[in-house]
């Protein structure tokens, strides 16, 4: 009697798009895949350094941790490294982006309790997923502004400043002297009008004084024409224009009168 093995049921082929890792939203959770490789983006947020038998080892926390491949937030989202050879070498500052591989596997956070005797240095860390000091293939994606290059900013912006003051006073020295060049202008022509008007009121009183002296000499020699012989006579020699002409006899004489 021959007997047939049941089928076996046809394991799924999972393909890259049906990926629960890849088409997954929401928080990777670390120990969703535990044991493998990958590369991990994150942002160094600060240093700091733990106690280890008697000693302080220096640590970095790099904070918005990213699963590079799905792009999805890594579950905790930050997580503190050993300040080793492959981080101390770059020269990182808070801010910058750095990019890492790393195995997720089992390992220890926490704290050496300080208040246990010094004797008994018993460790409370907690056992957790995530990673140890496998850290490699350490890069920085993106640098923040360095302290120097804010410095530098900062005295361009002053320079600028500077420039932009400098230039506001020499503007303000040319109107300046653009308005005392047309202050002296002003004056000048104020002068020069009031000259002229002194010179043709000097002349009108002249003319009015010479209109004055000719009507005066003129009424004489009128009035001296048109006496009679004895008074005449009584009054002198005739008067003569101040123009510096004489008038003629024949010029005053009245009408129907012979000259003598």
């Amino acid at each position: 009697m021959i007997r047939h093995r049941p089928a076996e049921a046809a394991r799924p082929v999972r393909t890259r798009g049906q990926d629960p890792l890849l088409s997954g939203k929401g928080p990777l959770a670390l120990s969703s895949i535990h044991g493998e490789v990958a590369q991990f983006s994150g942002v160094v947020d600060r240093f700091g350094g733990k106690q280890k038998l008697g000693k302080i080892v220096p640590t970095l926390c790099v904070r918005s941790l990213r699963h590079v491949a799905s792009g999805r937030v890594v579950e905790p989202e930050h997580w503190w490294f050993r300040l080793s050879q492959e981080w101390s070498e770059l020269g990182l500052q808070p801010g910058d982006a750095v990019q890492f591989t790393a195995k997720v596997h089992h390992c220890t956070k926490g704290w050496v309790d300080q208040c246990l005797s010094e004797g008994d240095h018993a460790s409370v860390r907690d056992q957790v997923v995530g990673f140890a000091g496998n850290i490699r293939s350490v890069v920085v994606t993106r640098r923040s502004p360095r302290r120097l290059d804010h410095e530098l900013l900062l005295r361009e912006q002053l320079q600028q400043q500077e420039a932009r003051i400098s230039a506001a006073d020499q503007a303000r020295l040319n109107l300046e002297a653009q308005v005392t060049q047309a202050r002296l202008c002003l004056e000048a022509q104020v002068d020069q009008a009031a000259r002229a008007l002194a010179a043709q009121q000097r002349r009108a009183l002249l003319a009015v004084v010479c209109a004055l002296g000719l009507g005066f000499s003129a009424g004489r020699l009128v009035g001296w024409r048109m006496a009679s012989p004895g008074e005449a006579a009584s009054m002198g020699a005739a008067p003569q224009a101040s123009s510096g002409f004489q008038l003629t006899e024949s010029a005053v004489a009245p009408p129907g009168r012979s000259t003598p």
